[in-house]
């Protein structure tokens, strides 16, 4: 699973309200976030394309940096995080796009992808005279695939005649082409959306309401999966979600409240009246759930508590099938696994013969080992499918959506299980001797 960041490219973030931090959007700002997300482990940071904003007291998203120029910075001064800027399809012609994808590429010594960006709000076109008309609503999931194929050619041929009602290539050219293949993202919400992520994106976000509750996301993985499945392909689903973390769980909250209390209505009102222009716009799309939420400084998924208590909202998470965003893979070694089983026995110097064989009888019982099948671990005895449920029992047991396949497949890969090692005496001597150092060495800071 990887965990990325939506950079601060608009101002006050992600929250449409003005009781929560107000900022303007800034290279220094942006920079700052992303070096931090690199030095903490993060995959991946994108940044969002916004070209009006949606007034208001709080002058939500009216200030935006551009997507490509910002994410050529960021290239410039980090190392290892991947980067992924945002195109407004109607703004940019696709045969300069890849162009563009491959300067940032090269900068970023090939870790750089990017965002298609459809287009859902209007009032950003029709202010420069770029708006196809109120058909293209119904038709921005044509416009897209001929789009991204011209891209496509580009990267793959250096060279397309692709033609269509949208695009004439005539021996359009490329040089230099990528060394590798440069990962596309998408944000269909909609039936057709995503078929088009499918078709033609790496990953697709996906977007799901409440507060501390994942029992929506597995909806929208299993719709994507249906898409991958009559496409032939694998698209990898994102989720989009926001934490708020405090030293407490009431501290927390307190925070959310607060950010309510302030929800710019004005804004959220200017919001809806541009998505509700889609008239035939589906529930699941973006638009659809925009004119569904409440009145809330956000519609997207919140992890709300005690730092603690969003880590385990994130375990959560981190077993639904299918879902790849949020930090870790697991990787095989050439020789295969290093396998180890936990297991109980009775001493015979037991002082409760008794509580200890109740303890037994409890772990046989198999609800301890399937409850740590939540976390990935493996119950030894097969009464899981009794506790689990039937998605879980696919993706743990099954492999559904989690790297290293299944059980069988894992076992079958087992090189050599965990034994008391010959020269365990002087492991421990050594061990706890760094103990020691250690602990002496942490002692001498305090002082």
């Amino acid at each position: 699973m990887d965990i990325g960041v939506f950079l601060p490219i608009g101002n006050n973030g992600w929250l449409i309200s003005t009781t929560s931090p107000q900022f303007m959007p800034s290279f220094d700002l942006n920079r700052a976030v992303t070096e931090k997300a690199e030095k903490y482990g993060f995959e991946f940071a994108l940044s969002m394309i916004k070209l009006r904003g949606f007034g208001g007291p709080s002058e939500y998203w009216d200030h935006n940096l551009e997507s490509f120029t910002l994410m050529a910075g960021l290239a410039a001064v980090t190392t290892r995080i991947k980067l992924f800027a945002s195109v407004a399809v109607l703004t940019i012609p696709p045969a300069v796009l890849p162009r563009m994808a491959v300067t940032i590429d090269t900068i970023s010594n090939v870790r750089f992808g990017m965002n298609i960006v459809s287009g859902w709000q209007k009032a950003e076109y029709e202010q420069m005279g770029s708006w196809p008309g109120e058909a293209y609503f119904s038709r921005r999931y044509e416009y897209c695939p001929d789009y991204v194929q011209v891209m496509m050619d580009l990267w793959a041929e250096g060279r397309s005649d692709f033609k269509s009602e949208d695009f004439k290539m005539t021996d359009c050219r490329l040089s230099p082409r990528p060394t590798r293949k440069i990962e596309v993202i998408s944000a269909g919400q909609s039936a057709r959306g995503m078929r088009f992520a499918a078709e033609y994106a790496d990953y697709d976000f996906i977007s799901a309401g409440g507060i501390n509750d994942d029992s929506q996301v597995a909806a929208h993985t299993e719709r994507l999966a249906e898409a991958n499945a009559a496409a032939g392909a694998q698209c990898d689903a994102m989720l989009l979600m926001m934490i708020i973390a405090d030293e407490t769980d009431e501290a927390a909250m307190a925070k959310w409240n607060q950010y309510v209390e302030g929800t710019d209505l004005e804004a959220l009102a200017w919001r809806d009246s541009q998505a509700a222009a889609d008239v035939k716009a589906e529930a699941h799309s973006t638009v659809g759930r925009m004119v569904r939420f409440d009145r809330v400084p956000t519609d997207m998924l919140l992890l709300i508590g005690y730092y603690a208590t969003v880590a385990k909202h994130l375990d959560a998470l981190a077993v639904i099938p299918g879902l790849r965003g949020l930090p870790m893979r697991y990787a095989v070694a050439r020789e295969g696994y290093r396998a180890w089983c936990n297991g109980y026995g009775i001493s015979s110097n037991c002082r409760d013969v008794d509580l200890a064989y109740e303890w037994i009888n409890y772990w046989a019982s198999g609800f301890p080992g399937a409850r740590q099948s939540k976390i990935g671990y493996f119950s030894t005895f097969d009464t899981y499918p009794e506790i689990l449920s039937p998605e879980l029992q696919r993706s743990v047991y099954g492999g559904e959506g989690r790297d290293g396949g299944s059980l069988t497949d894992r076992a079958s890969k087992i090189h050599v299980w965990n034994t008391r090692p010959a020269n365990l005496e002087y492991d421990t001597e050594n061990w706890n001797e760094f103990l020691a150092a250690w602990t002496g060495r942490a002692k001498g800071r305090q002082r």
